[in-house]
């Protein structure tokens, strides 16, 4: 958890022919954006459309799961128009909100994350 904004960067060694891009995530604050902007790859890092932060979401049982917020709202999740992949979106609905499970891992210069979509 953290009061402090992160920058997330999207890594992927099947994506090595843009490294000319920025892979930051970025809410789509432009003014044609829809009521649930979504989250896009390009953003810089510092930028507020740029910074999030780390919320616990859960207790109890389920005291390791987190959520990603940012100014504009919480980040979620609905289904993509690609093979229904998700899309990340910023949302108020709590039935999207896309909540994450942080593992510790033996080696510490290398980090793992499991997505967890609730339903």
């Amino acid at each position: 958890m953290t009061s402090s904004a992160v920058n997330i960067e999207f890594k992927s060694n099947i994506w090595p022919f843009c490294k000319e891009f920025s892979k930051f995530w970025e809410v789509d604050d432009s003014s044609s954006a829809p009521k649930e902007p979504s989250i896009l790859i390009g953003g810089k890092m510092g930028d507020r459309n740029s910074s999030f932060k780390i919320e616990k979401a859960g207790e109890g049982a389920r005291a390791n799961v987190y959520k990603l917020t940012t100014f504009y709202g919480t980040v979620g999740a609905i289904p993509g128009v690609w093979l229904s992949a998700p899309q990340l979106i910023i949302t108020k609905d709590t039935a999207k909100t896309l909540l994450v499970k942080f593992k510790k891992v033996d080696d510490a210069t290398t980090a793992t994350s499991n997505l967890y979509f609730p339903g």
